[in-house]
């Protein structure tokens, strides 16, 4: 619920609490007077209004003020995101918390923290709330030290974390497997291990170094083989290098271990429908759909099974489903494009395939069936045009690489 507040929220929060005392003074300090005192109403005590402690809060306010500007400059966006902020925030409750005990222990008279201004104890009068609140704070003042002085020490590996694993993809590639690699010499556990290898190999898998990336996964299944994601991984990974059938494999390990992976089972199904195994295509689809029913990809290429096995209402019907979610879904056009083809259509097959290609210019599958099409129309420039089509970008796809 509160993980998505930002954290400049939480900072503003912060400061507003501390900057209620001092505001407050401020404000009667400057509306209630001696010179405006009703001479009807009892005397007021005005012991506690004095230049110095005006001063003192009109300082503390505009201090916090100025704060409260600054937690927007970049400097501080920088900080704020730091492993070290929390930390040191902790750090320095605790010191402004010492700061009370001292205070008062000198001036006899001390505030609680859990309740503030409008609950103070004097030595003299209530000996035992004073000394009672006096600890308190003082505890208080040495768990949020500790704390912070723990966290602050930790901060140099929580930010190597961070890097490593590169959830938000604020580093690059290589700054993840360097941040991995010193881990990994630190690591202890095979959890731990098992994890920073994952990470790593996601650093390696997104530089497209898919060798490195499949020795790193196998290495992280090995030593944690109940994770889901590791095999997923590696479905993925087998997937890049060719090996279709030891992506199946994967892809049913990470099932296996966690029958809620709904990514796992779309992309077993894209592999048995590229395989022509459509029964099993069109159940892995059906599970990842009713693990996520607003799963267009899935209900699209559950569709496309459909068509092929020449099932033209349950293809539909899934097309009515994905256009109710996504009318431009490119997989739904090549599914009406092939219903329309065996239907004896070819020209509304071309206008659905043209129409793929607006929106995806490189859609190699839409070029080569229109190719097709085409050719077997008699309309040999425009076949040629798309065959060259193809050629390009696959010569762009493998000079990439």
């Amino acid at each position: 619920m509160f993980d998505d507040v930002p954290v400049r929220v939480w900072i503003w929060l912060a400061i507003a609490i501390a900057a209620y005392a001092p505001a407050r003074y401020i404000f009667r300090y400057l509306t209630d007077t001696p010179r405006r005192r009703d001479i009807t109403s009892a005397p007021k005590d005005y012991g506690r209004r004095s230049v110095a402690l005006f001063r003192r809060n009109f300082f503390i306010l505009a201090g916090l003020i100025s704060f409260g500007f600054f937690i927007f400059t970049p400097f501080a966006e920088a900080f704020a995101r730091s492993p070290s902020f929390w930390p040191l925030l902790i750090a320095l409750m605790g010191l402004w918390a010492a700061f009370t005990v001292v205070s008062g222990f000198r001036k006899g008279r001390i505030q609680p923290i859990v309740r503030g201004a409008d609950w103070t104890f004097e030595r003299a009068s209530q000996p035992k709330r004073f000394w009672g609140a006096l600890m308190w704070n003082g505890a208080l003042a040495g768990l949020c030290i500790y704390a912070g002085a723990i966290g602050v020490r930790d901060a140099p590996v929580q930010q190597e974390r961070e890097k490593c694993h590169n959830y938000q993809d604020r580093f690059s590639a290589i700054e993840a497997i360097e941040a991995c690699n010193a881990l990994l010499k630190v690591a202890n556990g095979r959890a731990q291990r098992s994890d920073i290898l994952l990470a790593r190999g996601n650093g390696y898998y997104a530089q497209k170094h898919y060798i490195s990336a499949e020795r790193d996964y196998a290495a992280s299944a090995n030593l944690d083989p109940e994770s889901s994601a590791v095999w997923y991984n590696l479905g993925l990974v087998s997937t890049e290098l060719g090996n279709r059938s030891a992506s199946i494999r994967h892809y049913g390990r990470a099932i296996t271990k966690d029958n809620r992976n709904g990514e796992a089972f779309l992309n077993r199904g894209l592999l048995f429908l590229d395989d022509g195994q459509l029964d099993r295509a069109i159940a892995d689809f059906t599970k990842a759909a009713n693990l996520e029913p607003k799963n267009a990809t899935a209900l699209a290429n559950r569709g496309i099974a459909y068509v092929w096995k020449r099932d033209t209402q349950k293809a539909l019907a899934d097309f009515r489903k994905v256009d109710a979610i996504d009318r431009s879904n490119v997989i739904v056009l090549h599914g009406r494009a092939l219903l329309s083809l065996h239907g004896g259509n070819p020209h509304a097959a071309i206008e659905q395939l043209s129409a793929a290609i607006g929106h995806d210019p490189d859609d190699l599958w839409a070029l080569r069936l229109r190719g097709d099409i085409y050719e077997s129309l008699g309309d040999y420039a425009r076949s040629q045009a798309d065959t060259d089509r193809v050629l390009k970008i696959n010569r762009g796809m493998t000079s990439k690489s």
